[in-house]
Order: C-alpha cells, then sequence, then structure tokens
C-alpha cells in the first residue's frame, strides 16, 4: 500500500480511492513492468487542458475552433446552440452512459452536418488559439517531458477537433517523437482564394466521449496526422488519463 499511501500523503485534499487495495494491486502492476511496457492514454479537454482557470471556463477545442475570424456568424450562432441544448446531458450524474449515448451521437453528427460546406481559412486555428491562451493543467509540461526521456508512447484521445489540439500542442512545445494524436481531424479542400472549405471529418467514425477505444485508434490511424503515430507493440501496461473516469 506504500504507494496508495504516498498519493493520499500528497494529495489528501484533492483525490478519493474508492478501492486503495485494488488500487494498489494496480500501481504495483505498472510500475514492476518499467518504462519498457508502459503507454499511456489520454484525454485532452479538460484534462491536459483546464477545465477552468481564474474562475473561468477554459476553452474546449471546439470553442477554439468557433473562434476562428473567417468562420460565418450563423455558424457560431448554431454551434452554440448545439452546445448549450447538449453539454447538460453529457453532464448530468442522474443519467447513465447508455440514456446519453443517443444524445451525444446526436450532438457530434450534427456538429459534422454544421461544418460541411464552411469555408475559413486554416491559419486562423492558430491565431484562435493565441487568443483563447488555452491554459493547460499545472505540471503538465514535466509529464510530457518524463515520458519522452523513457519513450513511453503517450496516445491523446481526444472527441474534440484533432488539428486544434494538434496546434495547441505545438503552441506549446510539447510536440515529440512519442505523442500521437487521435481525434476528429478535418477534411478540407484547398481554394483558390487562400480559403478552405470543409468537407467533413476524416475519420469514418466520429470520436465522441462514450467510444474512446482501440477502435477509434484504429480507424483514426487510416488516415495521418501532422503527428506520426507511435509504436506500441509490446506495451502490455496502459494507464488512461481521464477526467470522466
Amino acid at each position: 500500500m506504500e504507494f496508495v499511501d504516498q498519493i493520499k500523503q500528497r494529495f489528501a485534499a484533492t483525490i478519493h480511492i474508492g478501492r486503495e487495495d485494488v488500487t494498489a494491486v494496480k500501481i504495483r502492476q505498472l510500475v514492476s513492468g518499467g518504462p519498457d511496457k508502459l503507454q499511456v492514454i489520454s484525454d485532452f479537454d479538460r484534462t491536459i487542458s483546464r477545465s477552468e482557470y481564474n474562475n473561468q471556463p477554459v476553452l474546449s477545442s471546439f470553442g477554439v475552433f468557433e473562434m476562428s475570424d473567417s468562420l460565418s456568424n450563423d455558424y457560431k450562432k448554431k454551434a452554440l446552440e448545439l452546445l448549450h441544448k447538449y453539454r447538460p446531458i453529457e453532464d448530468d450524474t442522474q443519467m447513465t452512459v447508455a440514456e446519453k449515448l443517443p444524445y451525444i451521437e446526436q450532438w457530434w453528427t450534427s456538429s459534422s452536418n454544421l461544418l460541411k460546406g464552411l469555408n475559413f481559412k486554416y491559419e486562423d486555428i492558430t491565431k484562435s488559439i493565441e487568443k483563447a491562451d488555452v491554459k493547460l493543467r499545472e505540471g503538465i509540461e514535466k509529464v510530457f517531458e518524463k515520458l519522452y526521456k523513457q519513450n513511453v508512447p503517450l496516445i491523446i484521445l481526444s472527441a474534440g477537433i484533432g488539428d486544434v489540439v494538434e496546434l495547441i500542442l505545438k503552441h506549446n512545445n510539447l510536440v515529440t517523437d512519442n505523442v500521437s494524436v487521435v481525434s476528429n481531424f478535418l477534411k478540407l479542400s484547398k481554394n483558390d482564394n487562400g480559403m478552405s472549405t470543409i468537407q467533413g471529418f476524416k475519420n469514418e467514425k466520429l470520436i465522441h466521449v462514450f467510444n474512446k477505444n482501440e477502435h477509434a485508434y484504429i480507424d483514426t490511424h487510416k488516415n495521418v496526422s501532422a503527428i506520426k503515430t507511435v509504436d506500441i507493440q509490446n506495451k502490455t501496461k496502459l494507464l488512461v488519463v481521464d477526467n470522466n473516469l
């Protein structure tokens, strides 16, 4: 129980462990395998990024994208309406996952349909990131650095917009060879006027908060993203990090 005791001593005010005996066994298994057997899968929005900063909510990757100056006001209005309609359902602690699932699928499908045909400047995403100043969790840079030095694959599995997630990581100098992003990447066609038209998402099945699994990883990696796919063969120990676990 030594690992559990250390966690309780350091984070007593912010952490609750339901089954200390089970948790202790899992931690020992992770440690015994060493870094050569370890891989980490982490959410991005409200996990790597903060949920709030100075009592203000931190924008999600979708929220950052929707700040893009070249997007129409009509799109921004309708996207906000979808957020206000479905976010309370996602956060409802009285509903089961099975009850929430059809609503979340409706949300992601509606969001995808809303994006199709939109014209915008891709470089506006970078400008939006600078304006939004998305705050990351305290100490996250050290976590990335340690995983990189130990050659531990870090797979960021996000239900947000992958293009935004990758650009936020680059903005914070967190892109290394061990990092891979699995997410909903925009499918674009370039226009002669410097604008891009959104045709939808590259992945056949949209990743949402309730279907993040190995199938999502395999499906998304049929398409090459800006950050290369990391090698996870022989990585038999898995640490999952998510704000909704």
